[in-house]
């Protein structure tokens, strides 16, 4: 079912001379005369439409472009039926037009044959956009007369003209700013650490010389199972594995042939059911001493496997390197969840207790990243600030995303629920200059101006604004730096499109 709007539009009037250059290649010659430029500009949830016709005068052609804005990348609109009805006492005029003239642009003509009051009604997937009375004039004078009594047709020296050609061939957004709830923010430091229940550390299982299987370096990934290290005695007279092997399999040789005697002989009540517990528990221990030094032995080498999957996070020994029984050669940390451990300065300790989640940054990276959006949870907060540095520690558990590993230094913005209703402002829309920021405001479809702006507190994603801006203004956030550009390069691009 069509949906009619009654819709607040932007309405922008100017003067222009035919013969401006066309955006449209190829396009169809039209009547060369003085005509009043008129622009809409009309925004639904998912669509900007920007409106640009010449003043209708009587029996002239005028050109009627529509512009079609995909706000989700602000790129041009590629397909769809667009129709424009116009209608008046004695005029009808309707056109549908089954796909873009070039991309993003519906191109209309239309010629009155009398001079009255008319609607305008464009029709665009399921939608309707009224644009009510634009006044069919008798000549370019009668129209020049009427819109310098209605406003002023100039171009404000502050505009900056950024056309829809120029916004939709680089990376360009905008945003209508809303009042949104906003949680006070603690700006601090933080490091990303694994899990203590993640990290497991590779020890030693005997004496000897130790090597690597391979490069091994650490920051690499291994393979649950995966060979790492192979310990030998080589030369060595002391505690020879070789020896040790050989000493333990016929220790538990000789056991087994005693065992499977003995079995026989209590069957026979030959010897005491005592007598056998005692040759069967012997049996049994040079079995499991047995197994234990058997274990990933080969040719006369001891092989240490990865005992998890994950991050090889630290090597402590070199190749050659003699080790004892027990010690410590290396670790392995698992990354698929981490530990964000933030410090909290001695002024916000009372604060504590009200943080509620995190984002935060990895130093030298743009990308935020929201505990929220990671499944993150508080783990725990310490009791006691640290002896060195009066912070206490605050743990928030996170699931990686894939690009996070341990030991990562972050720039840390701390929630509190402390909720405020404020007018906040991408990061990305501000552009400071000598202490001072300022955003490009959309005045209309293709006008844009430099709005100073005071800014409090920021979460790393949205600053609150404390002056220069309102709900309902909509700004620059990507691409604004390329309107700076513009309108440092003195040059005024040409505004209109039609003739």
């Amino acid at each position: 079912m069509n949906k009619s709007k009654n819709i607040l539009i932007i309405v922008f009037v100017s003067f222009f001379i035919g013969g401006c250059q066309q955006s449209i290649k190829d396009a169809a010659p039209v009547n060369t005369h003085k005509q009043e430029s008129i622009t809409f500009t009309i925004f639904t949830p998912d669509l900007e439409l920007f409106i640009e016709f010449a003043a209708f005068t009587l029996h002239h052609s005028s050109d009627i472009l529509v512009h079609v804005t995909k706000l989700a990348n602000y790129k041009p609109m590629l397909n769809g039926e667009l129709s424009l009805a116009i209608t008046g006492a004695n005029t009808r005029f309707n056109k549908t037009m089954e796909a873009p003239s070039s991309p993003g642009i519906y191109r209309f003509t239309f010629a009155p044959d009398t001079a009255e009051d008319v609607n305008l009604m464009i029709s665009f997937r399921g939608e309707e956009f009224n644009i009510n009375s634009q006044q069919i004039f008798k000549n370019d004078d009668e129209a020049k007369a009427y819109f310098e009594s209605q406003v002023s047709h100039e171009h404000d020296a502050e505009d900056i003209i950024f056309t829809k050609e120029q916004s939709w061939g680089t990376d360009f957004q905008t945003m209508e700013l809303t009042i949104n709830p906003f949680n006070a923010i603690i700006t601090t430091s933080g490091k990303l650490e694994a899990l203590p229940t993640a990290k497991s550390s590779l020890i030693a299982p005997t004496e000897g010389l130790i090597d690597f299987n391979g490069n091994l370096i650490p920051g690499q990934k291994v393979k649950k199972g995966e060979i790492l290290f192979i310990v030998e005695s080589g030369d060595l007279t002391s505690n020879n594995l070789k020896t040790k092997y050989a000493a333990a399999k016929a220790v538990y040789h000789k056991a087994t042939i005693d065992f499977k005697r003995a079995e026989e002989l209590v069957k026979k009540n030959i010897i005491s059911d005592k007598d056998f517990q005692e040759v069967k528990l012997k049996y049994e221990t040079a079995q499991l001493e047995f197994e234990v030094i058997s274990k990933n032995f080969s040719n006369g080498k001891r092989i240490i496997k990865a005992s998890k999957s994950g991050i090889l996070s630290s090597i402590e020994v070199t190749r050659g390197e003699f080790v004892t029984e027990g010690q410590k050669i290396a670790q392995v940390i698992q990354i698929e969840k981490l530990i964000l451990k933030v410090d909290l300065p001695q002024q916000n300790i009372h604060e504590a207790r009200n943080i509620i989640a995190a984002n935060f940054k990895i130093g030298g990276i743009e990308k935020l990243y929201s505990t929220q959006a990671l499944n993150g949870r508080i783990l725990s907060y310490s009791s006691l600030p640290s002896a060195d540095n009066a912070y206490i520690s605050i743990y928030f558990e996170i699931d990686n995303p894939g690009d996070l590993t341990a030991n990562l230094f972050t720039e840390v913005f701390l929630k509190t629920n402390a909720i405020e209703n404020k007018v906040c402002v991408p990061l990305s829309a501000l552009i400071e200059s000598e202490g001072h920021f300022h955003v490009f405001s959309q005045e209309n479809g293709e006008t844009y101006i430099s709005k100073d702006v005071h800014i409090g507190g920021n979460d790393g994603e949205f600053a609150i604004v404390l002056s220069g801006l309102e709900a309902g203004d909509r700004i620059v956030i990507k691409g604004a730096y390329r309107i700076k550009l513009t309108s440092l390069s003195g040059e005024l691009p040409s505004h209109g499109h039609v003739h």
